[in-house]
């Protein structure tokens, strides 16, 4: 789901269904703007997340994690991708929860 749950009218209604027809062990890849980028101590509110009327939800790290942890999936991996910085910052950056986007990798169980 790249760029998908935050137009949604309930992300925990579409994590239900999409956990209703996975496999046991099946992965799911979420990608989302990340409201706690250091972009907003440059932008504010003009920053992508907020800018998009269409976004009817923002995300921070934790509250995709407990949303995904919510419907039965476990967080596999889960960064904040900095772009477009060469890809040697983005690993230093990328641990710092910071990062433009977040990228989450869960499996069903």
């Amino acid at each position: 789901m790249f760029d998908i749950i935050e137009h949604v009218k309930s992300p925990c209604d579409l994590l239900m269904g999409v956990h209703r027809v996975l496999k046991r062990g099946a992965k799911i890849v979420i990608t989302t703007p990340n409201v706690n980028a250091i972009a907003k101590l440059l932008k504010g509110k003009q920053r992508v997340g907020f800018s998009d009327p269409a976004h009817l939800y923002l995300f921070t790290s934790d509250s995709l994690k407990f949303l995904v942890k919510k419907n039965r999936f476990i967080v596999i991996k889960l960064e904040t991708i900095f772009h477009p910085f060469p890809k040697f910052w983005q690993k230093i950056l990328n641990r710092s929860g910071e990062g433009r986007e977040i990228w989450l990798v869960g499996r069903k169980i």
